[in-house]
Parts: structure tokens; C-alpha cells; sequence
């Protein structure tokens, strides 16, 4: 699982792939969802809760406001 999620993240457009590229392994295999909806920030889906980026990537100021 953990794989997939860099497999989704090295296909976005840069520089959304590589700040989610970032992520900690640890992270990665609990991502169930990366909602990307315009004007609003990156959200994460884990164990089945919506959770901003900006939580798990402090550091991923592209990924803030789409």
C-alpha cells in the first residue's frame, strides 16, 4: 500500500509530487485518499478521516491552496 501512494504522488504535476513525495513511510500506507479540489487545501483520507496535508507536510507550501 505504502508503495502505491508513491506511485500516485510521482505522477502528479510538479511541485504537488514532489512535497508529497515527502511523506514519511511510517504515513504512507495509511493514506486512503489525496483529494485535490480547486481553492481548497490538499486533504488526506486516513483510517477514514479527512486530514489537511499541511498536518502531515508541514513543508508543502504548493499543497496548501490548489
Amino acid at each position: 500500500m505504502m508503495d502505491e501512494y508513491y506511485n500516485v504522488a510521482a505522477h502528479l504535476p510538479e511541485p504537488y509530487g514532489a512535497e508529497l513525495a515527502q511523506l514519511d513511510p511510517a504515513l504512507a500506507g495509511f493514506v486512503q485518499e489525496i483529494r485535490l479540489r480547486a481553492d481548497q487545501p490538499l486533504l488526506f483520507t486516513v483510517k477514514g478521516r479527512a486530514v489537511p496535508c499541511f498536518k502531515l507536510l508541514p513543508c508543502a507550501d504548493a499543497c496548501r491552496h490548489l
